[in-house]
């Protein structure tokens, strides 16, 4: 039901010059009687949830972090421990390269361009890092 009030305007502040309201007072009303249905083992708070090569990803960063600490803290400073580490570096830097392609693809308009950009700067430390 639409009920119409008209509501005088000087015409010098608005050329509105009526205002229709609306009524809603059924809108809503038996909101506590609906349940939301949810699957078994879900709560309201899951909407993000990780993709299984998200979960592969993120179990390859720790692990490259692990072995990098170990690597230090066994082989130290010399010339075979440097070595190690570098080699676990460029293995970072192809990840976060990987990574930034894949986002780009994802992206659209100015995302895309970032990602690809940033894609690029991982390249440029990635043949800085293997010109050592």
């Amino acid at each position: 039901m639409i009920e119409e009030s008209p509501i005088l305007v000087p015409p010098a502040i608005s050329p509105i010059t009526e205002v229709r309201s609306l009524d809603y007072s059924g809108y809503m009303t038996d909101m506590h009687e609906k349940r939301l249905r949810l699957p078994v083992g879900s709560f309201v708070g899951s909407r993000f949830r990780f993709s299984r090569i998200d979960v592969v990803v993120i179990s390859f960063i720790l692990f490259l972090f692990v072995i990098q600490r170990v690597a230090f803290e066994i082989l130290g400073t010399d010339p075979t421990g440097s070595l190690v580490l570098d080699a676990i570096k460029l293995l970072a830097n192809s990840l976060a390269f990987g990574c930034c392609v894949a986002a780009s693809f994802r992206g659209r308009g100015a995302t895309r361009i970032f990602w690809l950009l940033f894609a690029a700067v991982s390249i440029l430390e990635l043949i800085g890092d293997a010109g050592k």
